[in-house]
């Protein structure tokens, strides 16, 4: 298993991602030997299916790496890359989507992954304060970034989208890292009843709970809470059955 200094142990390694490796071989623990090791393990990684992972483990932790839950060494995970978008205008270049343009693709991804229907005007008003977007080669898996004028300097994660046969599949986990990678603050809101609130609790610095929804953030200050919970409360329903209410409130830690 491959270990950060002294105890901290590399639990995942997603492939294929330069910035995953680059990431690594800035630390002091990287060397010749471990960089051939990782070239080995993407080598064989890209000769297997897409759900295919590589696991280094010491001989003792063998069984339980097999036979239980609880992961001791280090996993590479096979994963789809992600790639980033400025507009729905912008023409996919990819997969069985190739030339057609995002605003042809998400609707569905989204209201697919969501269950839900879209109102129009979201998309017709989208491009207005849209900042990225973000999909999976394989485009199952979305991702939807606006900058607000109320809020200049902060980002709003306003579409989180993962369709159902990729959960469980890291997807999620790989548009999440790779929106920390380019965005040091970000703000959301999830409906009160989202199955999927502590998923994002714990990614979270903090939040905030309304009647309707949660608003979650990380990289903010104290100072910034009231405004993302003023902008929440009143932004427009994207979903045409949404409604919102008053507020309780939580927090992980201030920051």
């Amino acid at each position: 298993m491959i270990f950060v200094i002294l105890l901290q142990r590399v639990t995942t390694v997603f492939l294929p991602r330069e910035s995953e490796l680059q990431k690594f071989e800035g630390q002091p623990w990287w060397n010749d030997a471990i960089a051939d090791r990782f070239g080995k393990v993407c080598d064989i990684l890209k000769m297997l299916p897409k759900k295919s992972s590589y696991v280094i483990t010491s001989a003792g932790d063998v069984l339980t790496e097999l036979l239980t839950q609880r992961g001791v060494g280090t996993m590479f995970k096979k994963v789809v890359p992600v790639k980033r978008y400025s507009s729905l205008d912008d023409v996919v270049q990819i997969g069985d989507k190739q030339g057609k343009k995002l605003s042809s693709i998400l609707p569905a991804l989204v209201e697919s992954s969501f269950e839900r229907r879209i109102s129009a005007e979201y998309w017709r008003d989208l491009p207005d304060t849209l900042e990225s977007i973000y999909l999976t080669f394989d485009m199952k898996s979305c991702a939807i970034v606006r900058c607000l004028p109320s809020l200049p300097a902060i980002y709003y994660l306003d579409k989180f989208a993962v369709s159902k046969e990729e959960r469980g599949n890291f997807n999620s986990e790989i548009l999440w890292q790779q929106l920390k990678h380019d965005y040091s603050n970000m703000f959301w809101r999830s409906r009160a009843n989202n199955v999927f609130n502590s998923w994002y609790e714990v990614r979270s610095d903090g939040i905030i709970k309304l009647d309707h929804y949660h608003v979650f953030w990380y990289g903010m200050s104290a100072q910034d809470l009231h405004a993302l919970v003023e902008e929440c409360e009143t932004r427009p329903d994207s979903f045409v059955d949404e409604g919102e209410g008053n507020k309780t409130t939580k927090q992980k830690g201030a920051q």
